[in-house]
């Protein structure tokens, strides 16, 4: 008998497979990013024609002026003024001139941890026998500085540090000249008593945010 031989042939295929690689190279710049603003009034005028500024001072209204700060690291501002001189070149003691740093009151908590005030011109002690750290309405004060002494720090860095938006960074500024009481503490007379020459007296008050790496 004759018997027929089927033989099947397999042809195998091995493929192999070849991994492409290539890297994507990421980097990050950052830029520092710090803008202080004026908002409100920019030019603070006072009038003193009556006898009784001559012995009281004026002060300009509570809110009428302020600054913010956007920054992306911490900061502190300095604030600086040119003397007060009229057109003849009569110079009135910087002395009289004081500013007042305000809050509005629910702000008030972040002082001491996002920021607090630079070294003040005056005693400042918390609780309501100091009229300087009591709330007047929704706002309250904080720090009593005098335009004179060349440039001072004003507001400083907390604990936790004060980056953060303009609405983060919010200052109301009050300025005086000749407030009869600061000018006591400060050992000058009243305005009255000084004999100040007739004029327009100008000055200009420069602050300036200043960036602090840690």
């Amino acid at each position: 008998m004759k018997s027929n031989i089927i033989v099947f042939a397999f042809l195998a295929f091995s493929v192999s497979t070849f991994a492409q690689t290539d890297e994507i190279n990421i980097s990050a710049s950052f830029a520092q990013s710090i803008e202080l603003r004026i908002v409100g009034n920019a030019s603070v005028d006072f009038s003193f024609n009556t006898l009784n500024n001559y012995k009281k001072g004026i002060a300009t209204d509570l809110t009428s002026t302020a600054f913010e700060v956007s920054s992306s690291t911490s900061f502190e501002v300095q604030a600086d003024f040119t003397p007060l001189t009229n057109s003849t070149g009569d110079q009135l003691d910087m002395r009289n001139l004081i500013f007042n740093i305000i809050v509005p009151e629910d702000k008030y908590a972040e002082r001491g941890v996002r920021w607090d005030i630079g070294t003040r011109d005056f005693p400042h002690h918390d609780g309501a026998s100091n009229p300087a750290s009591t709330p007047v309405g929704p706002i309250r004060f904080l720090g009593i500085f005098t335009g004179a002494g060349g440039p001072k720090t004003i507001l400083v860095p907390g604990p936790a540090g004060n980056a953060g938006s303009f609405e983060d960074n919010s200052f109301y500024l009050q300025f005086a000249i000749g407030f009869h009481i600061h000018n006591g503490q400060l050992g000058i007379p009243i305005l009255l008593d000084q004999n100040v020459p007739p004029g327009i007296y100008t000055c200009t008050m420069t602050l300036t945010a200043i960036p602090i790496i840690t």
